[in-house]
């Protein structure tokens, strides 16, 4: 069930990136960890999420996709980064 669920969010991000891009001329990179640049028809800009907020979007995204199945969205990578990062300068 995992692996379909998966099938389908890859194939609707996909099609919604291919719609952003061709409807509405926006051109999404990922530049960093939580970091991506926007460039649409001469205009850009630079928006960084912090690993909270993607954590957030995650589940949000995970439960439309898995109704009625419980999960957690456990400590990821960027979770571990901001730890050690507040462990070396805790101000």
């Amino acid at each position: 069930m995992i692996d379909a669920v998966i099938e389908r969010i890859k194939k609707e991000i996909s099609a919604t990136k291919q719609k952003i891009y061709t409807k509405y001329h926006l051109d999404i990179k990922r530049i960093g960890n939580t970091t991506y640049r926007w460039n649409s028809r001469g205009n850009s800009g630079v928006i960084e999420y912090s690993s909270q907020d993607l954590k957030e979007m995650t589940s949000r995204t995970m439960k439309r996709y898995m109704k009625g199945i419980d999960f957690e969205v456990k400590e990821g990578f960027i979770d571990q980064v901001d730890k050690l990062k507040k462990e070396k300068n805790p101000h």
